[in-house]
């Protein structure tokens, strides 16, 4: 199982036993995944080793997690030893919080006592269509602005650091932090230089990261492949055939025109521009999406995060927990679906045509106003919005 879908999984079960803390305690496995994989772990051996998401709700609730529902007096009394004690999650978070700082304490210590140099290395770019990039901590950018036929490659890091290696086997460069069998003791920073015309013949881009940030802008590819754990990313002025991104921390700023997007984060925000018309499947667990621009299809999907759209889609699937979804759209779509379990619902619909509106909600209330509502079929757009308790309101 990746590591999106097991904390997912988590959260979901856990908010299914009313843990108040369940973006938290998800949090802290999420901490507990990453030490494992920066030990050197696969990212599926150290999901198995945390068992089922369902084994793991059970014995995080035992262990004294409260739930979200108001405690009587006496029941906080009884629960507030269990809370304090040593194995409880209000020391176990505290610890989470002390070993952090004392991390960032330790960056800033390093940063001032290290001293960055720039290492700069060319390569003919003829014959070359693909690139490989293996880069755990730092920043990384990749840029085409280079004139001629070179790829220059820029190394930012501390005189005593390993260098970076970099081979060509094929048609592909492959771009490490080190050489095999070395292990990256100190953060360093990469620039990759493309030339222009490399554009033209670009075929794919893999890029793999633990906790650096990635920037990358003003070239097409396409196949552009994003991999990393806490790294943010950045994407500016970008063209793809094909765009996945996964990461469980990162936030996203994405603008870029691709046919088929997916993007996965565990409690990272997404922020996404595009006007290709493409389709795009995005899903994240606590963290919020902002979309907006010209799509085929959409499919959004979080557990706590708030959904919002602004743009045209012909087809929109939004789902939330708790979270909120507002969709405003600037033309009609064929199909609107959105569920949700105690999230309101906000559908903004251009005015002057018919819209057939299906609700289902338990205890949820609906309100229109400014369209009218016919029966579904002949064409008609159709709304359908299914809850639990959440309200939901379309309009124009």
């Amino acid at each position: 199982m990746k590591r999106y879908e097991f904390l997912s999984a988590l959260q979901q079960e856990l908010i299914r036993r009313g843990a108040a803390e369940s973006s938290e305690i998800c949090t802290f496995y999420d901490e507990m995944l990453n030490d494992m994989m920066e030990g050197g772990l696969l990212e599926e051996d150290a999901v198995a080793r945390l068992g089922s998401p369902l084994d793991l709700a059970e014995k995080v609730m035992s262990e004294g997690v409260t739930a979200g529902a108001p405690k009587t007096e006496s029941s906080q009394a009884s629960e507030e030893p269990k809370r304090n004690t040593a194995g409880g999650w209000s020391s176990i978070f505290r610890d989470m919080i002390e070993g952090l700082i004392s991390n960032t304490r330790e960056n800033i210590r390093f940063s001032t006592s290290s001293v960055y140099q720039s290492y700069e290395s060319r390569l003919d770019a003829s014959g070359l269509d693909a690139i490989e990039i293996d880069w755990p901590r730092g920043e990384v950018l990749v840029v085409a602005d280079e004139q001629g036929s070179e790829i220059r490659m820029v190394e930012k890091r501390p005189e005593d650091a390993q260098a970076l290696s970099f081979e060509t086997p094929g048609r592909t460069l492959r771009i490490r932090c080190a050489s095999p069998g070395v292990h990256l003791q100190k953060n360093k920073d990469l620039e990759v230089h493309l030339p222009v015309s490399f554009s033209d013949r670009f075929t794919l881009l893999s890029l793999r990261t633990v906790s650096a940030d990635v920037d990358l802008h003003d070239f097409q590819v396409h196949t552009l492949n994003l991999s990393t754990t806490s790294g943010d990313i950045t994407a500016r002025n970008l063209t793809a055939g094909s765009f996945s991104a996964a990461g469980a921390s990162s936030d996203m700023e994405l603008s870029l025109d691709a046919q088929d997007m997916d993007l996965k984060t565990n409690s990272g925000d997404i922020e996404l521009r595009s006007a290709a018309g493409g389709s795009a499947a995005i899903r994240t667990v606590s963290g919020d999406m902002d979309i907006a621009g010209t799509y085929r299809s959409l499919h959004l999907q979080t557990v706590s995060g708030d959904l919002s759209f602004v743009g045209s889609c012909e087809e929109i699937s939004a789902g939330s927990v708790s979270g909120e979804v507002e969709l405003d759209l600037q033309d009609w779509p064929v199909q609107i679906q959105t569920f949700t379990t105690s999230g309101d619902v906000d559908i903004e619909v251009p005015s002057g045509r018919e819209c057939a509106v299906q609700f289902h909600s338990v205890s949820g209330t609906l309100r229109t106003s400014g369209i009218r509502n016919p029966m579904p079929g002949n064409g008609t757009p159709e709304i359908q919005i299914r809850t639990v308790s959440g309200d939901a309101r379309v309009h124009d």
